[in-house]
């Protein structure tokens, strides 16, 4: 009993700090960031930027090893995405920031009035960003593109956080997931194959550039958007 105790003051310790640093991030908003962080944290805006990661991966490999990779690059985002959103939340059932019957929600600075479903333990956005981004980093193995994709998926996660949808543990556990899961898909078949990556790696620069240009495309409509708000 003291045992059961002791663990449930932890925890109850661990939700007060996590409540309050969510609050924190969320609480420091403005009408530009607004914009961008919406929109950062839309699925089907990073298509071509998904769609140039693969094309690195297909021109680079051997086309079976290209192929193997296309196959756990899917397994990564249905498992992320079936653990999260359809089994762990249900069990968990962790109410969201800006779920109306939590009682926090008041505190909580939604955008667009979005306010996802009501349960957010852990993100499937962090889980599936940082599932792709060690998958990627582990088969190609640049540094560049690791950096790339870690910054990404700092700012997805962090977006999801501004937009008042989930907790940062709610990220934190996602991320953690979302690794595992990549570490899992890319290391359990090597027993039967082993990826070879060749040293230097064509058409880095497209993933980069698409990135950049996406994230340019946000600030600009961003800027316009804040200005639209303050006349």
């Amino acid at each position: 009993m003291c045992l059961y105790a002791f663990l449930a003051s932890v925890l109850e310790w661990f939700i007060d700090v996590d409540t309050a640093l969510t609050l924190a991030i969320n609480n420091h908003f403005s009408p530009f960031f607004d914009a961008f962080m919406y929109d950062f944290s839309r699925k089907l805006v990073w298509i071509p930027f998904y769609a140039s990661l693969l094309f690195i991966v297909v021109v680079n490999l051997k086309w079976r090893i290209a192929l193997i990779a296309c196959i756990s690059i899917g397994i990564i985002f249905f498992v992320c995405n079936h653990l999260s959103a359809e089994f762990l939340r249900f069990i968990v059932e962790r109410m969201r920031p800006s779920n109306p019957d939590n009682p926090i929600s008041a505190q909580v600075h939604i955008v667009n009035n979005y306010r996802g479903g009501p349960f957010g333990f852990p993100s499937a956005h962090a889980a599936n960003v940082f599932g792709l981004g060690v998958y990627i980093y582990l088969l190609l193995k640049n540094h560049q593109i690791g950096i790339l994709m870690v910054l990404w998926g700092v700012l997805t996660a962090y977006s999801r956080i501004y937009l008042g949808v989930h907790y940062l543990g709610d990220v934190a556990v996602g991320a953690m997931l979302g690794t595992l899961i990549a570490l899992a898909v890319y290391y359990l078949p090597t027993k039967w194959y082993r990826p070879q990556v060749p040293k230097r790696l064509n058409y880095t620069w497209l993933p980069m550039t698409i990135c950049a240009l996406t994230v340019a495309i946000f600030a600009v409509t961003a800027l316009y958007s804040a200005n639209g708000c303050a006349s």
